[in-house]
C-alpha cells in the first residue's frame, strides 16, 4: 500500500494540522465500515481529546501494544511522534498478503530450514496446518523443534489416539481439538525454560489444548513436515498443508490470541515481539529443481540467500574455456566460507589459481600464467564465516603492481617480487572448487556469487563489490561472467543423491556443470549476511498451493 506519512511534527503548525494528517491516513487504512472516525477537529477541546479518539481507532485497527494515555506525553508533538510510529507499522502490515502454502505428501516430503534451536532458552513455535489424513495410532510432525530430548517427545507432534482423529500430543497426553477435520487450524507450542512447562494452543484459545513438562537437552535442526534425529534423518512425515511457520526464543503464551488474529495470518514482523525466524511457506518461495527455495522472511529481498557446498574430495564445477584469454586487465570477485584450515584450491584453470590455507602461517598464493607471482601471509579469516576475495590484474602497470588481492575490502601485502606478464594466457577450463586439471586439494566449504570483469577494479570498485559484507546486484557493473551458484542452480539426478548441477552464467555463455559427484543437498540456505533459508526435499513445484487460511 502506497501511503505517504509525514512523520515529522515540526512540519505542522499545530495539533490540528497534525491530527488532520493522522485522520487522512486512517481513512485510507480503514476497510471496516463499522469503525467510525470523528474527524471534525472542532469537536475536540484540545490535542489530548483528539489523541484519545485516534487511539480508540488504532485499537480497533491493530493488535499492537499501544501506550494510549495522552498524559504520558509532554505536548502534542510527542503524542504525534508516537501516533505516526504506530501508523507506519499499520501501513507496513496492511500490505501483507498470504496467498500460498506448501502441501506435504506424508511419504517423504520435508523442508530443512537450516535453523538450529538454541538450547537453554524459552521457545515458541507458531504454524498453520490443514489435513484430513487419518492413519490409526500413528504420529506426524507438521514441524519439529526436536526440543527437550530425554522425555521421548518433541515440540510440534501430532498423533492419533484411535482410528479417526488426530490431536496435539505432549508425552503420552493428547489434546482435545481434532486437527484432521479438513479445516485450517492455527497451533502455537510454547516452552518455558524456567518452569519446564510446555503448552500447545489451538485457534487462538488462551487455554492450552494440552500441557506437559519437558526436561533434558534440545537442539538439532528445525524441520517442517517431518521429524528429524540428531544426524538429520527425516521420518514421521506430515500429510497435509502447512503455512506461516515462525519461531521465537521467548514464551509467547500471552500473545497466542494476537498471533491467531481471528483466524487470518498476519504480518508477524509488526508484533511487539517479532519472531526470530519466519518462513512464509508458499509466499516468498520459488522452485529451482529439485527444490523449493524459501528464504527466511527477513532475507526475502536480498540478492543472495543460497550457496553451493563443496565436499573437498571430488566436488567441482566446470565453467568451460576462460572468457578472458588474452586479457590485459581483469578482476575476479568471489565469496567463500570454509572451516577447513589446510591447503585448498578456490577456483582457477591451469594458468590462474587461488590456493590458500589457514594454519600457521595463514597464506594465499595467486598463480598467474602458471607462476606464483603473488603470495600473502596476512590472509587471515575466521573459519566458518563468510568472506569476500577479489583478484585484480592490470598488465599496464609496473610488474610489482600488476597483481593485487583484496580480502574483505582490504588490500593484502605481496611477499614476493614476481614478474607477471602483461596479458593473461588461459590454459584449460576454468573451474569452481578446484584449479583446472589439478585434482588434489579441492575446495572444502561453500562458494557464492563468483564473477569476472574485463577491467581492473580500483579501490572504489572493490568497495562496491564488497558492499559492506552483503552481495549486491552486479548487473550495472557489467561483469562478463557471473555465477550466482545457489539461487539459479538446477539439478538432474544421476544416481540418487548424486547428479549434475547446472550453474547458469547470468550474463555470459559459460554455464557451469558439476562433475556428477555433487549431491542434491549441495545447495545450502546460507550466504553472506543471510542464514536460515529453507530448502525442500522430495517436493515439486506443484506442492506450492493456493490453499491458505482465511
Amino acid at each position: 500500500m502506497s501511503i505517504n506519512i509525514h512523520d515529522n511534527p515540526n512540519s505542522f503548525k499545530n495539533w490540528k494540522d497534525a491530527s488532520r494528517h493522522a485522520y487522512g491516513i486512517l481513512h485510507q487504512l480503514i476497510k471496516d465500515t463499522s469503525i467510525s472516525i470523528n474527524d471534525d477537529l472542532n469537536g475536540f477541546k484540545n490535542w489530548k481529546d483528539s489523541t484519545k479518539h485516534i487511539y480508540i481507532i488504532l485499537h480497533q485497527l491493530s493488535s499492537f501494544d499501544i501506550n494510549d494515555n495522552p498524559n504520558d506525553f509532554k505536548n502534542w508533538k510527542e503524542a504525534a511522534i508516537h501516533i505516526y510510529s504506530i501508523l507506519n507499522r499499520l501501513v507496513d502490515s496492511s500490505s501483507f498478503i498470504n496467498t500460498k502454502s506448501l502441501a506435504f505428501d506424508g511419504v517423504d516430503d520435508y523442508v530443512d530450514t537450516g535453523y538450529t534451536i538454541i538450547a537453554g532458552t524459552d521457545l515458541s513455535v507458531s504454524f498453520w496446518i490443514k489435513t484430513s489424513a487419518s492413519t490409526p495410532y500413528t504420529e506426524e510432525y507438521p514441524v519439529v523443534c526436536h526440543a527437550l530430548w530425554g522425555t521421548g517427545s518433541s515440540l510440534g507432534r501430532t498423533a492419533q489416539a484411535g482410528t479417526t482423529s488426530r490431536y496435539n500430543k505432549i508425552g503420552s497426553t493428547f489434546g482435545t481439538t481434532q486437527l484432521n477435520d479438513g479445516n485450517w487450524h492455527h497451533v502455537v507450542w510454547t516452552f518455558n525454560n524456567t518452569t519446564n512447562a510446555v503448552n500447545a494452543y489451538v485457534d487462538g484459545n488462551a487455554t492450552p489444548d494440552v500441557t506437559g513438562t519437558f526436561t533434558g537437552n534440545y537442539g538439532y535442526d528445525f524441520y517442517i513436515g517431518a521429524f528429524t534425529d540428531s544426524v538429520g534423518a527425516a521420518s514421521l512425515w506430515f500429510d497435509g498443508n502447512v503455512d506461516e511457520v515462525a519461531i521465537w526464543n521467548s514464551d509467547q503464551t500471552s500473545n497466542v490470541t494476537t498471533i491467531y488474529n481471528s483466524g487470518t495470518p498476519t504480518d508477524l514482523s509488526t508484533l511487539s515481539t517479532p519472531p526470530i525466524a519466519w518462513w512464509r511457506m508458499g509466499d516468498n518461495s520459488t522452485y529451482q529443481a529439485p527444490q523449493i527455495l524459501m528464504p527466511e522472511n527477513t532475507n526475502k529481498d536480498k540478492v543472495s540467500n543460497y550457496s553451493m557446498a563443496f565436499d573437498g574430495a571430488d566436488d567441482y564445477v566446470n565453467t568451460g574455456s576462460s572468457s578472458q584469454d588474452g586479457a590485459s586487465t581483469l578482476t575476479i570477485s568471489a565469496w567463500f566460507n570454509t572451516s577447513y584450515d589446510n591447503w585448498q584450491y578456490f577456483f582457477g584453470d591451469n594458468s590462474i589459481k587461488l590456493f590458500l590455507k589457514q594454519n600457521y602461517p595463514d597464506r594465499v598464493d595467486f598463480t598467474f600464467n602458471g607462476s606464483v607471482d603473488y603470495r600473502s601471509t596476512n590472509f587471515t579469516i575466521t573459519l566458518g564465516t563468510w568472506n569476500h576475495v577479489a583478484l585484480v590484474f592490470d598488465g599496464s602497470l609496473v610488474q610489482a603492481d600488476r597483481l593485487k588481492i583484496y580480502l574483505n575490502n582490504s588490500l593484502l601485502t605481496n611477499d614476493l617480487s614476481g614478474t607477471p606478464d602483461t596479458t593473461f594466457v588461459a590454459n584449460n577450463n576454468f573451474m569452481l572448487g578446484r584449479a583446472g586439471t589439478y585434482s588434489a586439494s579441492e575446495w572444502n566449504g561453500s562458494l557464492d556469487e563468483i564473477s569476472v570483469f574485463s577491467t581492473a577494479k580500483d579501490v572504489s570498485g572493490i568497495a562496491t563489490l564488497w558492499n559492506s559484507g552483503t552481495p549486491g546486484d552486479l548487473t550495472s557493473l557489467s561483469p562478463v561472467n557471473w555465477w550466482k551458484l545457489g539461487e539459479e542452480a538446477t539439478f538432474v539426478y544421476n544416481v540418487n543423491p548424486d547428479g549434475t548441477w547446472t550453474i547458469p552464467d547470468q550474463v555470459g555463455s559459460n554455464n557451469g556443470t558439476s562433475n556428477n559427484q555433487m549431491v542434491d543437498s549441495a545447495r545450502v540456505g546460507t550466504a553472506p549476511s543471510s542464514s536460515n533459508n529453507a530448502v525442500s526435499f522430495n517436493m515439486v513445484e506443484a506442492d506450492i498451493e493456493t490453499d491458505v487460511p482465511t
